[in-house]
């Protein structure tokens, strides 16, 4: 999958949650860029006793807090 800048003025922004299974344990979070490719904001969480849609739901939480 290719990166593809958002139109100047806008910030693009990734999240991902993910989890490994024997532990339910993991991590959620979010990168925000500009339309020159530059970070704007990053953001990671640990998670604990957790499943994959969860940790989802937690890393696209993080981007309204």
């Amino acid at each position: 999958m290719v990166w593809r800048a958002p139109p100047p003025g806008w910030i693009k922004v990734k999240f991902d949650g993910s989890v490994f299974p024997a532990a339910r344990r993991g991590g959620a979070g979010f990168v925000a860029r500009d339309h020159d490719g530059k970070l704007t904001l990053a953001v990671t969480v640990s998670l604990w006793k957790v499943l994959v849609p969860l940790a989802e739901i937690i890393a696209a939480w993080n981007l309204f807090e």
